[in-house]
């Protein structure tokens, strides 16, 4: 349990250290290699092992253009707010979002201290983005991370 911890911890601070660092400088190779160097720097600084963060950041490439393209033309983008609710946020997904808060409030309340994100927007990323892990996904989410940062 202690692994998988560490590993969501670690994906949970790449995903807000992404989001934090968010610049149109990124886009290119010097600044990416840069901002890649030290957001490393800081995970071993924030006391992530030296392991788990060669693992997440073995996966790492140069920013990838079709998950750029893919990201950019997202149907969010050009959906109402209501409509967006109404397709994606189904009964289905509220249940399984209780539920996760329930199993992991513990780990959950412990990246919300650690990073100040609030649970609920974890488990809503976790919900659309994977849908709590029934969507394949077959792009390493920290090269997607990286790329659209």
């Amino acid at each position: 349990m202690e692994k998988r911890t560490s590993s969501l911890t670690l994906i949970a601070s790449l995903v807000f250290g992404c989001l934090v660092f968010m610049s149109p400088l990124h886009a290119q190779q010097q600044d990416f290699d840069t901002w890649l160097a030290e957001l490393k720097t800081e995970a071993l600084e924030r006391g992530f092992s030296a392991a788990s963060v060669d693992l997440a950041f073995s996966e790492i490439t140069p920013p990838v253009q079709r998950i750029i393209n893919n990201d950019r033309a997202q149907p969010e983008k050009i959906q109402t707010y209501d409509d967006y609710l109404g397709a994606r946020v189904t009964a289905w997904k509220e249940d399984n979002g209780l539920r996760r808060m329930t199993e992991h409030q513990d780990l959950l309340a412990n990246i919300s201290q650690d990073f100040g994100v609030q649970p609920r927007f974890l488990v809503a990323l976790w919900g659309m983005e994977s849908n709590f892990g029934t969507f394949p996904i077959t792009e390493s989410i920290f090269n997607v991370l990286a790329t659209l940062a």
